[in-house]
């Protein structure tokens, strides 16, 4: 399993008023603040598809109580009504009830280049790390990646935090069906674990009809190779994009030496072993010592090392 480098566009919309503090070919890393605008809180959100008949427009305000639609069925008629006072807000695939911040600042999520920047959007090129899942289901999602850290081989459902909502989750351990359900029902955006039951990856589906979840390193009760997880464990609480549709995570591209931390080396047979930066030779290549051979220093390309 390897990771590949490549360029992709990261698109990041506001919802307005926002006024940009770069401009075309600004160069951006982690936290960099883009601009300031105002910020949509979603306070509740209603899938149309659950949705025959809106009694509400978009962009009015409705307090608490508020008639918002109707499901029918051939069993009983539904009203949705408003959670709590706020603003209707209708995209393309909910209806939302939010609460608007202004001044709101946004950052960056990722170190790059702005290639487009209006009061709407920003578009930054960036290069991403592409790692290869051994098998997922879903679509493509983005967010911060959230690493269970349960301090033990086995994780169990009682390991899962509860402010994993609207996060993509990674537990280094076997996936069972319990441990899923608890992950989706904390909120969680998509689920990666290093392993599970063949007959349970097939079945879950027909349980859990909406689901992202991918296995990284095969069927069965295998155990985990920190190797394969220690990646996740850096990109803790960073943004990541996985397309569970394709079997691939995309991790953005960090700039290693600004870290004064633990290093990790990913290189053919050199997988997730521990090194000491010793030289930066140009922008693509570094100088590293293996603690394993504390007598063997090699050159590498910066892309295959991470900090932790």
């Amino acid at each position: 399993m390897n990771l590949k480098k490549v360029s992709k566009r990261f698109i990041m919309r506001f919802s307005g008023n926002f006024e940009p503090h770069v401009r075309i070919g600004t160069k951006v890393s982690f936290g960099s603040l883009l601009g300031v605008g105002d910020y949509y809180k979603v306070l509740q959100e209603i899938p149309l598809a659950a949705i025959d008949k809106l009694l509400v427009d978009d962009g009015v305000f409705v307090v608490k109580g508020t008639e918002l639609a109707i499901s029918l069925s051939l069993l009983k008629k539904k009203i949705f009504t408003a959670d709590n006072d706020g603003i209707v807000r209708i995209t393309e695939n909910v209806l939302q009830i939010v609460e608007i911040e202004p001044n709101h600042k946004y950052y960056s999520y990722i170190p790059g280049f702005v290639d487009f920047v209006n009061t709407e959007k920003i578009k930054i090129n960036a290069w991403f790390y592409k790692y290869w899942l051994f098998a997922s289901l879903g679509s493509y999602v983005k967010g911060v990646l959230y690493f269970v850290d349960a301090q033990r081989p086995i994780v169990t459902s009682r390991d899962l935090p509860v402010d994993i909502k609207g996060k993509i989750v990674f537990i280094p351990s076997f996936l069972t069906q319990r441990l899923i359900l608890k992950a989706i029902n904390l909120g969680a955006l998509g689920i990666i674990g290093t392993s599970i039951d063949y007959s349970e990856y097939v079945n879950i589906s027909s349980v859990i009809k909406y689901i992202n979840l991918g296995i990284l390193t095969g069927f069965g009760n295998l155990r985990d190779f920190e190797a394969f997880s220690n990646i996740f464990r850096i990109y803790h609480n960073y943004y990541v994009e996985v397309d569970f549709s394709n079997e691939f995570v995309y991790f953005p591209v960090r700039e290693i030496l600004a870290y004064k931390k633990q290093y990790l080396l990913f290189s053919g047979d050199l997988w997730a072993k521990k090194v000491t930066i010793k030289e930066e030779l140009d922008n693509n290549f570094v100088i590293v010592k293996l603690h394993s051979d504390k007598n063997k220093e090699i050159v590498v390309n910066k892309s295959e090392v991470f900090v932790l």
